[in-house]
């Protein structure tokens, strides 16, 4: 499926929010207290970065959302959502394809550890999970393979 990327902005913010929230909801082991604290973290974040995300358009429609940082020592794929109609299409694989490929240092993401369809995904594209953050999140890499010689 073609997809375009083009730049996020104040718009999108509830958009973002709703799908944080949703992976949250049905992957995260958070007490309801806590959930209302993680939401606000995850709302102020999205506010100070909507600027960085990218908007993934198929056709005339927002099909998902992406948020890629470039630290001094990797890439961090933060967030990478897409709606579940435009999910198994191939969209999120050549994302990630295109950031593997494109990058010279190695690619770092942080999974819920019960969303087994996205843990698919990225071991298929060569992430290996490199530590367990709070017996719930795997933070995975892939490593460049100038980095590995």
């Amino acid at each position: 499926m073609d997809f375009t990327l083009v730049c996020a902005d104040k718009r999108d913010i509830k958009a973002i929010f709703q799908l944080n929230k949703e992976i949250v909801r049905e992957y995260g082991n958070v007490s309801a207290n806590n959930f209302r604290k993680v939401m606000k973290i995850v709302s102020s974040g999205i506010k100070k970065h909507i600027s960085e995300y990218k908007k993934i358009i198929c056709g005339e429609e927002t099909a998902g959302y992406l948020l890629v940082t470039e630290h001094p020592d990797n890439i961090e794929i933060e967030d990478l959502f897409l709606y579940p109609s435009f999910q198994n299409h191939g969209i999120g694989t050549s994302i990630i394809k295109n950031i593997t490929s494109n990058s010279r240092k190695s690619v770092i993401l942080y999974v819920f550890a019960k969303n087994e369809g996205a843990m698919r995904l990225y071991k298929r594209l060569g992430f290996e999970i490199v530590r367990t953050v709070r017996d719930e999140i795997h933070e995975m890499i892939f490593y460049n393979v100038s980095e590995k010689g």
